[in-house]
């Protein structure tokens, strides 16, 4: 293999992390719509006397957390996306770029308590 197969070996993987990103994005979107109805459902059950108000507030609070994760993935898979336009990991401003989103992402991201533990 001469040096031209690796580095387009090489992207074929990073293209496909920004497919990853995008799959974790909708998985995590599709499950805070699940803890949403969830948290429908017990706030229904307390309207017939049951205590589920905390169990509520817990599924809607997953449910922010969970849509806060797609949209961080989200974003990560854009910026992915043109880093690897823009040369991929090799052009270094591109990588600079990439790598100052992580870090911005890295101080939105939900804490434990977004998950009602």
């Amino acid at each position: 293999m001469n040096d031209d197969q690796g580095g387009a070996e090489s992207a074929v993987e990073q293209q496909g992390y920004g497919d990853q990103l995008r799959a974790r994005a909708a998985w995590a979107k599709a499950l805070a719509e699940t803890q949403r109805e969830v948290a429908d459902e017990f706030a229904a059950l307390g309207e017939h006397g049951f205590d589920t108000a905390q169990m509520s507030e817990q599924a809607a609070r997953a449910a922010q957390g969970l849509d806060q994760i797609g949209s961080l993935h989200a974003e990560a898979a854009l910026a992915h996306d043109d880093m690897m336009a823009a040369g991929g990991p090799e052009d270094s401003r591109a990588y600079v770029e990439y790598e100052a989103t992580l870090r911005r992402h890295r101080t939105l991201w939900p804490g434990e308590d977004s998950f009602g533990s």
